[in-house]
């Protein structure tokens, strides 16, 4: 492990133990000396960063970077794509990784917008504001400030921000450093030329500030409490959803509709017209349609169909072998499309940041509004229909996630 790397750590540790009432890097008043002894461990941490960086920096002044990488929105569609990796790798669940999205893109936007009218925001930058106070339990005052006349790098703070949030969100945190360390050190390569250390550390401890109120509104939106709760046991009733193959996996994510949302009143707050009655005329005539439909799929259509195959869960027999093939997922995809979506259009940090954050919390509402839904009908997949009631063997061009059919949560995020 390498000395930033080392510093990185010891640098979340603190993050984790920091009060949530410090502003700026300093202690805040009244919160006791033991708080006050954590803040200077963390400065010093942040130092020895800083001293670090500098190091490499003189190091390595001669080496260069891919054109291609350099600029902050490029970085951050990297470091997007650092977390999407170690996710499809992790198995995420399709709600859970929309989690770790929204939480890590709010914590990049509202430390990289701290800066917003300042001299060094780029022009344009005042108009995007916090989500503080705009979004269910988000606390304005909870949000660190920035301290006048203090010169910050907001590439580096919000970067330091989404990097902490997500590092505390997924579950192979060693595979998430790994993978975001190339995002590090080009933004070290690259901010840390421009700046004096001072300014780097500190604008480090701001993003580490930032993503500890993150995580701090996050550890509040009943995730915690959802993993208590019993698992889901399927109905025996011929018109509920049934376990389907190749795995029988159990459902996914049951009491998902109790997490708290971002901007709904409710979870069941967006109300649908019912599926199809089971065994009625448009039932029938809705599995028997997909039935033929798959005897003759077009090129076009196979290909259309595997282009929005997000299905984390699907897996592959080779004889006795059983393997996954691991995917993104839907929520992994449109990120990604937002990505592209940004980069085409020029435009610089801050806006890119607000895209990136309106997307995750579309993405993140919408599922735990589909999920109220699949959870409420519990209604069954088109496999089991079909090979209850036309053929046996069939198999769908796609293999079918485990959780309840509708409404198809892919059309719910997209809208």
């Amino acid at each position: 492990m390498t000395v930033c790397k080392f510093l990185r750590f010891v640098s979340l540790w603190a993050a984790l133990v920091l009060p949530v009432g410090s502003r700026a890097g300093g202690p805040s008043k009244g919160i006791g000396s033991q708080a006050g002894d954590r803040h200077q461990t963390l400065h010093r941490v942040l130092r020895a960063r800083g001293d670090a960086i500098n190091a490499t920096n003189s190091t390595n002044s001669n080496n260069s970077i891919d054109k291609g990488d350099t600029t902050d929105v490029r970085l951050v569609g990297a470091a997007l794509h650092a977390l999407t990796a170690v996710m499809v790798r992790d198995i995420t669940a399709p709600p859970v990784a929309s989690r770790s999205y929204v939480y890590s893109m709010l914590a990049f936007y509202e430390a990289a917008r701290a800066g917003v009218g300042s001299a060094t925001a780029p022009p344009g930058d005042s108009a995007y504001g916090s989500f503080g106070g705009k979004l269910n339990g988000l606390d304005p005052d909870s949000l660190p400030k920035a301290v006048a006349g203090q010169t910050y790098d907001w590439m580096v703070a919000g970067a330091e921000a989404f990097h902490l949030t997500a590092h505390a969100l997924v579950f192979s945190k060693v595979l998430f450093e790994q993978k975001y360390d190339s995002v590090d050190k080009k933004i070290q390569a690259l901010h840390g030329k421009k700046i004096d250390k001072a300014t780097y550390v500190r604008s480090l401890a701001f993003g580490v500030s930032m993503a500890t109120a993150i995580l701090h509104w996050a550890a509040k939106d009943g995730y915690g409490y959802t993993r208590t709760l019993p698992r889901f046991t399927p109905s025996k009733d011929s018109a509920t959803w049934k376990q389907t193959g190749p795995e029988y996996m159990e459902a996914v994510e049951p009491h998902w509709d109790k997490i708290r949302s971002m901007t709904m009143t409710t979870s069941h707050e967006f109300s649908i017209a019912e599926p199809a009655p089971f065994k009625s005329a448009a039932f029938i005539k809705a599995y028997t349609d997909v039935y033929e439909q798959s005897k003759h799929l077009t090129e076009d259509q196979t290909a259309l169909a595997l282009f929005w195959d997000c299905n984390p869960y699907a897996v592959q027999s080779v004889g006795h072998l059983m393997y996954s093939v691991k995917k993104i997922s839907p929520g992994g995809h449109w990120m990604g499309i937002t990505g592209i979506a940004v980069q085409n259009a020029g435009i610089n940090l801050v806006p890119a940041l607000y895209a990136y954050a309106l997307v995750s919390i579309a993405v993140f509402d919408g599922f735990i509004s589909a999920w109220d839904e699949k959870y409420r009908t519990n209604y069954l997949r088109p496999i089991t229909a079909i090979q209850q009631s036309l053929d046996p063997t069939w198999q769908p061009l796609l293999q079918t996630p485990p959780f309840p059919e509708y409404p198809s949560a892919h059309s719910v995020i997209s809208m």
